[in-house]
């Protein structure tokens, strides 16, 4: 899918850049005004409109992009995250300070026909789509466009555009299918792995998958990558201390190399996990 679009297609890893005009709200939930439109939401929050609209349609009936909301309407904002969306390469790429940088162009526009242009977009953000021939583990954390169109559908036209979304999910590989396909495990509507609903259950083409991160041999000869491979993206944490809070989920990030608190939406809470020094592990305090 998208490969009929035309120009070299990449999926990059842009969405963190999305201005927020506001303050996001605790918890992520809104209130709407009279007239606001999941659009003007994603514009002014910084968020991913595609995600806001699906995460609120079971509550709000016929949601669109465009539907004007009632005052005092609860919406739900999606979490303010780094994602991988599907972008196509403008110009060539150029070297600014000894590191190859990027313009990339959503490739889906938005309701007013306009298609963000992303710039400067560091290399290790950028990677290759389709990732063909690539070999996935069973149980490895993967990224991949998450189907809007029922598995019947998929099966006769898997490249039809409008079957799928244009900006990837994280998902767990659970096993191979016949006819270069795989079953996996998409996050629920709370970006968790750790659920047991069948209808996030789903057999794709291999090549709407990508890696979850950009393969960097070098991160790999040391340091706190070393500890975790790159499939790891959850960390589940008692604080001694604090025993009264219970489990603690924290959810890594490559990019800024840090294990942000899953609950702070404004990624303040965070912390980093050093290499063991002697017998005894060494750790970092959360900010």
């Amino acid at each position: 899918p998208f490969l009929d679009c035309g120009d070299k297609i990449l999926a990059a890893r842009v969405s963190d850049s999305m201005p927020a005009k506001f303050l996001y709200p605790p918890g992520g939930v809104y209130f709407a005004r009279d007239d606001e439109t999941p659009y003007r939401l994603a514009k002014n929050f910084g968020v991913n409109l595609e995600r806001l609209v699906q995460i609120n349609k079971d509550d709000l009936q016929g949601l669109m992009q465009n539907s004007k909301l009632k005052g005092g309407t609860k919406v739900q904002l999606p979490a303010r995250d780094l994602r991988w969306m599907l972008t196509k390469q403008v110009g060539k790429a150029v070297k600014i300070d000894k590191k190859k940088r990027y313009t990339v162009q959503d490739i889906e526009p938005d309701p007013t026909g306009q298609a963000k242009i992303y710039e400067n977009v560091e290399n290790k953000r950028v990677q290759e789509y389709p990732q063909l021939g690539v070999q996935y583990a069973q149980g490895e954390i993967v990224c991949a466009l998450w189907p809007m169109a029922p598995p019947e559908a998929i099966r006769a036209d898997p490249g039809k555009n409008d079957h799928w979304l244009s900006e990837f999910s994280q998902a767990q590989y659970l096993c191979d299918e016949k006819g270069g396909r795989a079953r996996l495990k998409y996050e629920n509507d709370l970006y968790s792995l750790d659920h047991d609903e069948p209808d996030k259950i789903k057999v794709v083409p291999l090549c709407v998958i990508i890696k979850r991160e950009k393969v960097d041999k070098k991160s790999l000869k040391g340091g706190h990558e070393g500890l975790y491979p790159p499939e790891v993206s959850e960390l589940h944490v008692v604080d001694p201390m604090y025993e009264s809070l219970g489990m603690r989920k924290f959810l890594y990030d490559s990019i800024t190399k840090h294990w942000h608190d899953s609950l702070d939406h404004n990624r303040r809470v965070r912390f980093r996990i050093l290499e063991p020094k002697g017998d005894a592990p060494d750790s970092d305090g959360g900010e």
